[in-house]
């Protein structure tokens, strides 16, 4: 593990049956909800090594929490992205009616969405990824995906890099994490209002520095407006 101020790496490492030299490496930064995870390989053998990246996003049915006594209800589900459909809608509705699907893509991403919060995986871009929807004997639902090969050549290093998100949505930080990630936000029928007020209480706060300032500043703004 090495620490400084604004991150932390945890490597977790393994010695294959034949001796390739394998580090999990989990690179988190401080103010980021995003993680970097490396896989670190040092084949000492006389044979190529090669491995897929795999990640998975396991949820049960139940609603999302913070729907409860809102306006309406959000999108609650799977989403994912591929090259001629930039944003798509997996609900457990459709898991049931068809069963595991699979799509293919480069790069892409996998996540899960509720209200407030989106967890992620994003695949190395430079990769084909299959993207995995499917359900379990005991109703529970799977969102995985599972990059191309990487190869090592023998006597040699190298590494893949992943990354994971969990957190809340912010729209301007999931754009630039991958592109279409920021289309989860769902502003719904009031999504012209919605996003110049989030794009304006944005802007408040990164002058201000304390949300709670910033929306009261907001919200003089709004009413200013309106008189």
């Amino acid at each position: 593990m090495s620490e400084s101020a604004d991150s932390l790496d945890v490597d977790l490492s393994l010695v294959t049956s034949d001796g390739v030299e394998v580090t999990k490496r989990y690179s988190f930064s401080r103010d980021s909800y995003l993680i970097d995870v490396s896989f670190i390989i040092n084949n000492t053998t006389t044979e190529t090594w090669q491995a897929n990246a795999f990640g998975q996003i396991k949820r049960d049915a139940f609603d999302d929490p913070s729907d409860a006594g809102g306006f309406g209800r959000t999108y609650l589900g799977f989403v994912t992205t591929i090259t001629d459909d930039p944003y798509i809608e997996i609900e457990f509705d459709d898991i049931d009616d068809n069963g595991s699907s699979t799509l293919e893509t480069p790069g892409g991403w996998m996540a899960f969405s509720q209200h407030y919060f989106i967890t992620a995986w994003i695949p190395a871009i430079e990769s084909t990824t299959q993207l995995t929807t499917r359900k379990n004997s005991s109703n529970q639902y799977y969102g995985e995906f599972t990059s191309s090969a990487f190869e090592v050549a023998a006597g040699e290093s190298g590494n893949h890099t992943i990354q994971y998100y969990a957190g809340p949505k912010d729209q301007y930080v999931l754009r630039d994490i991958s592109p279409g990630l920021d289309k989860t936000i769902d502003y719904s029928f009031l999504w012209f209002i919605a996003s110049p007020i989030y794009w304006l209480l944005s802007r408040i706060n990164s002058i201000i520095g304390n949300y709670g300032i910033s929306i009261i500043l907001l919200t003089i703004v709004v009413k200013s407006a309106f008189l």
